[in-house]
C-alpha cells in the first residue's frame, strides 16, 4: 500500500480473521515463497513511494509517481480498502475471500515479516521471536506516514499543482486510511463506509484525469 500499516500475524488458513492466533512453530518452510517474494517487493515499493520526493530531484518520472498515487488510492476505493497486491495473496490463501473482509491485514507483509524473523533467529539464540514482524516497528512510527505525505506534497508542488489541490488530496488520502482503520473489517457490508467510499472514489478518479491532463496538455 501507499502507506505501510501493521497487520496480524500470518496464518494462511485464516487470512480474513483479525483474531487469528500466533503460530509459534512457524518457519520459512511453512510459508509460500511467492508470498515472501511479493511481500518483499511490496514493502520495497512502499519505501520508494515514501522517500521518492525527498531523495529524487524533479524529473520526468514525477508524472508517473503522481499518477500512480492517485490511481492507487482509486484502486483502494474499488476494493473496499484493500491493496490489490495483498488481496492477491489473501485470495491465493483462501479463494472465497471477499475484498473488504480485513483490508488492514497485509498478508504478503506478514509472510515476509515472519520469514525474516525466523532467518534472524536461529535456534542457537532467542533474542528475536521467531515470527517477529520487524516491519511493524516502522509501521508504528507516525513519521513514516508523514513521509508519504511530505513526499507527495513536494512532488506535486514542484510540478506546479495548486496548493489547494495538493493539500486536499493529502487530507483525503489520510482520512480514507483513517476510515478503513475505523471500520476495520467487513467493510463491504457496512453501508456507512460504502457511502463514504463513493465520495473518495469519485475524487480520485477525477484526480487521475486532472493529473493526466496536467502532464499531457
Amino acid at each position: 500500500m501507499f502507506l505501510i500499516q501493521p497487520s496480524m500475524p500470518y496464518h494462511a488458513s485464516s487470512s480474513h480473521d483479525s483474531s487469528s492466533s500466533h503460530d509459534s512453530s512457524m518457519t520459512p518452510d511453512t510459508i509460500p515463497s511467492s508470498h515472501v517474494f511479493v511481500g518483499t517487493l511490496h514493502f520495497a515499493l512502499s519505501l520508494v513511494i515514501a522517500f521518492y520526493g525527498l531523495l529524487v530531484p524533479r524529473n520526468p518520472w514525477d508524472a508517473a509517481y503522481i499518477v500512480y498515487v492517485f490511481a492507487l488510492v482509486f484502486s483502494w476505493t474499488c476494493m473496499h480498502g484493500e491493496c490489490m497486491i495483498s488481496y492477491w495473496v489473501k485470495v491465493a490463501d483462501k479463494p472465497d475471500y471477499v475484498a473488504g473482509m480485513n483490508p488492514c491485514r497485509l498478508s504478503d507483509f506478514d509472510a515476509m515479516g515472519a520469514t525474516m524473523g525466523n532467518l534472524l533467529n536461529p535456534s542457537s539464540h532467542r533474542f528475536i521471536p521467531p515470527t517477529y514482524q520487524w516491519y511493524d516497528v516502522l509501521a508504528q512510527l507516525p513519521a513514516l506516514e508523514v513521509l508519504n505525505y511530505i513526499s507527495l506534497y513536494l512532488v506535486m508542488r514542484r510540478n506546479q499543482f495548486s496548493l489547494g489541490f495538493t493539500l486536499v488530496t493529502i487530507i483525503l488520502i489520510s482520512s480514507y486510511n483513517r476510515c478503513v482503520k475505523w471500520f476495520h473489517t467487513t467493510l463491504h457490508e457496512k453501508t456507512e463506509f460504502l457511502l463514504l467510499e463513493e465520495f473518495y472514489k469519485v475524487y480520485f478518479f477525477v484526480g487521475v484525469l486532472i493529473v493526466l491532463h496536467h502532464f499531457l496538455v
